[in-house]
């Protein structure tokens, strides 16, 4: 888990020093707080108040980009009772977590001016590396699957100065169901800056 936390952090710092002699990219570092849906609902009911995005945006025209988000948000629930897993029930106090890792391509449609406030649709799909570990007493269960994901956003980007903008986004995260685990899906909101 440490290595591939590092490798999250590296690969926007290899794609900045790749992408500076290329020309037009702007670079975002937002704080996420991610809802929980459906089976990632089930499995851990609480709001991720802990989560990192970044992004690398490839300008193409004045309307359009394409780049790479890296994301890690985690969910966590302390319940008394039985928790399940496929094919386990477990009785006592299961503490629940889900480390979400997304690695995506992205492509982002802008409405408005280049130097004004603008709102931009866009999505992406890659690969999200989930991790659910169940803890009760001295007993752990761990799964860890990379998921086929999807995710259509919305956001605006406000001008703070010449190359700094304040960005707020609203995402939402679905992995298709791998083996024998099930689909996960989350609502992220993030606010951030952006800059070139």
């Amino acid at each position: 888990m440490k290595r591939l936390a590092l490798a999250l952090i590296a690969m926007p710092l290899l794609f900045a020093t790749v992408a500076e002699a290329q020309g037009d990219w702007w670079w975002g570092a937002e704080y996420t707080v991610s809802v929980p849906l459906g089976a990632t609902k089930e499995f851990t009911d609480n709001t991720s108040w802990r989560g990192a995005t970044l992004e690398a945006r490839k300008i193409l025209s004045q309307n359009l980009t394409v780049g790479l988000l890296f994301g890690w948000y985690t969910f966590n629930e302390i319940t008394v009772g039985t928790a399940s897993i496929p094919g386990i029930d477990v009785t006592g106090v299961p503490y629940t977590y889900l480390n979400s890792f997304p690695i995506q391509a992205t492509a982002h449609y802008y409405l408005g001016k280049r130097r004004g406030t603008r709102l931009h649709l866009g999505g992406g799909a890659g690969v999200t590396i989930n991790e659910r570990r169940l803890d009760v007493g001295l007993y752990r269960i761990q799964r860890t699957k990379a998921q086929f994901s999807v995710f259509p956003e919305i956001g605006v980007s406000i001008p703070l100065n010449w190359s700094l903008r304040g960005v707020l986004a609203v995402r939402y995260n679905y992995s298709l169901k791998s083996g024998d685990m099930p689909a996960q899906e989350y609502v992220g909101i993030s606010v951030g800056l952006a800059w070139n």
